[in-house]
C-alpha cells in the first residue's frame, strides 16, 4: 500500500514491481562420503529500493557469486594414522599447502574411482586440527582431526611389539636348535661359547633383512618422535632375538607384562645333595689317553673317565670349541658331598713308559660344590 500523504501535500504513489527476475544459484560438490547438491535461490525484485537496500542486495549478490563451489567434510585420525580423504574419477590435485600431516594422492586402474587422497597423522602427544585442501574439477575442503596417543594406547602398542619379538625370538629359536643339535657340531664345538655367536649372526641378518628395529619403535613410542631405524637399534633388536624366548621373557617381566619365569632361565646347578667335579688335563710329558680316577679317602680310586686331547691353557678357542682335554667335556661329574675325594691322573710317555700321575686331594666337598681342577701330566 502506497503511503498516504500528509495534508496540503501532493500525493505520492509508489509504482508496484511489474515483474521478478528469480536468481537461482547451484552448488555441487563432490565429496568422498557422496554426492552434496546444495541449491540457493533467491527472488530479487526490480523495483524501488532505497539506499540500504540497494547496499544489502549488493553484497548478497556478491558473496553468493564469489563463493567458491566447494564439500566440506570433517574426519577424525589417531595420531601416526592413517585415513582416506577422497576418492574420484577424475585426477586429484593437492592444494593445501603447509600441513604437519602428509599426503598421497594414489592412482589404481580398474577401480570405477581410480583416484585417491590418503592422509598420514603426524606424531603428537596433543590433539589437533588442520584442513586438507584438494581438487578434481572442483576445490574440496576436508576438516581433519588428529588426536593423540593416549597412555593406554602406548602400552598396548609396546605390549604388541615386545609379543611380536617373542615369537620371533621363539621361532629363531627352535629354528637354530637344529643346528645346536646336530651331532658334528655338538662334538666339534663348545655350546656356551659357539651358541652365542651363531644366534647373534642370523638373527642380525634377519633383523637387517626385514628392517626389524624394535628399540628405534619403542623409543619412537615413548618420546613421541619419529626417529628412523638406524644400526644401534638393530644390533640390540638382534641382540634380545638372540637370547632366545628366555631372554625376551626377561624383558617382558622387566616391564611388567609378565610375572612368571620359565625354567630356562634357571642357572644350571647341582642339586644340594650332590658336587660337581671337572679336570683339565694340561699335556707335559703324556701321550695317548690319560685316565681319570676318582676316589674316597681310604677307598681304592674307580677309573671314572678318560681324556684324548690337551686342554688349551689362556686360549680364547676353548671358549667356542669344546675342549678334549677335560672330563667330562662338559657340565660337571656329580659326586656325594660331605666327602673327601682325591683324583688322580695316570698315563704313558712316547715309550709307553708310565709317567709320574698328577693328584688333587684328598678335599671335602661341600652339598651344591662346583670345582674345576688343571693337572698337568
Amino acid at each position: 500500500m502506497a503511503p498516504r500523504a500528509r495534508e496540503g501535500e501532493p500525493a505520492m504513489r509508489m509504482p508496484m514491481c511489474p515483474e521478478a527476475v528469480g536468481l537461482s544459484l547451484t552448488i555441487r560438490g563432490d565429496g568422498w562420503l557422496g554426492r552434496r547438491v546444495v541449491r540457493m535461490r533467491g527472488i530479487m525484485r526490480r523495483c524501488a529500493l532505497d539506499g540500504v537496500d540497494h547496499l544489502l542486495a549488493a553484497m548478497v549478490l556478491v558473496l553468493i557469486l564469489q563463493h567458491p563451489a566447494f564439500s566440506e567434510d570433517r574426519i577424525t585420525v589417531q595420531s601416526s594414522g592413517t585415513a582416506v580423504i577422497a576418492t574420484s574419477d577424475k585426477p586429484i590435485k593437492n592444494t593445501s599447502g603447509q600441513i604437519k600431516g602428509s599426503l598421497i594422492v594414489g592412482e589404481s586402474a580398474g577401480s570405477a574411482k581410480p583416484y585417491s587422497l590418503l592422509y598420514v597423522a603426524p606424531k603428537t602427544s596433543s590433539d589437533l586440527v588442520e584442513t586438507v585442501k584438494y581438487s578434481n574439477g572442483t576445490d574440496h575442503a576436508v576438516q581433519v582431526s588428529v588426536t593423540s596417543a593416549s597412555e593406554s594406547a602406548i602400552y598396548s602398542q609396546s605390549f604388541k611389539a615386545l609379543f611380536a619379538l617373542f615369537v620371533l625370538a621363539t621361532i629363531l629359536e627352535s629354528g637354530l636348535a637344529v643346528i645346536f643339535n646336530w651331532r658334528p657340531f655338538v662334538q666339534l664345538f663348545d655350546a656356551r661359547g659357539m651358541k652365542t655367536i651363531v644366534s647373534v649372526a642370523f638373527a642380525l641378518f634377519f633383523v637387517a633383512l626385514f628392517d626389524f628395529d624394535i628399540l628405534t619403535r619403542l623409543v619412537d613410542l615413548y618420546s613421541d618422535t619419529n626417529q628412523p631405524s638406524s644400526f644401534p637399534g638393530r644390533f640390540i633388536t638382534a641382540l634380545v632375538l638372540a637370547g632366545g624366548s628366555a631372554g625376551v621373557n626377561n624383558l617382558l617381566v622387566a616391564l611388567g607384562f609378565r610375572s612368571v619365569k620359565t625354567a630356562e632361565q634357571t642357572t644350571p646347578k647341582p642339586a644340594p645333595t650332590e658336587a660337581w667335579v671337572s679336570i683339565r688335563l694340561i699335556r707335559d710329558k703324556a701321550v695317548g689317553p690319560v685316565f681319570v680316577f676318582i676316589g674316597t679317602q681310604g677307598a681304592t680310586p674307580a677309573v671314572a673317565g678318560t681324556i684324548s686331547g690337551s686342554s688349551r691353557d689362556n686360549s680364547l678357542l676353548r671358549y667356542f670349541v669344546r675342549d678334549y682335554g677335560r672330563f667330562p667335556a662338559s657340565g660337571g661329574h656329580s659326586v656325594a658331598p660331605l666327602q673327601s675325594y682325591f683324583i688322580r691322573l695316570e698315563g704313558t710317555d712316547k715309550s709307553g713308559t708310565r709317567v709320574t700321575p698328577a693328584t688333587w686331594g684328598p678335599y671335602p666337598l661341600a652339598p651344591g660344590a662346583i670345582v674345576d681342577i688343571a693337572l698337568r701330566v
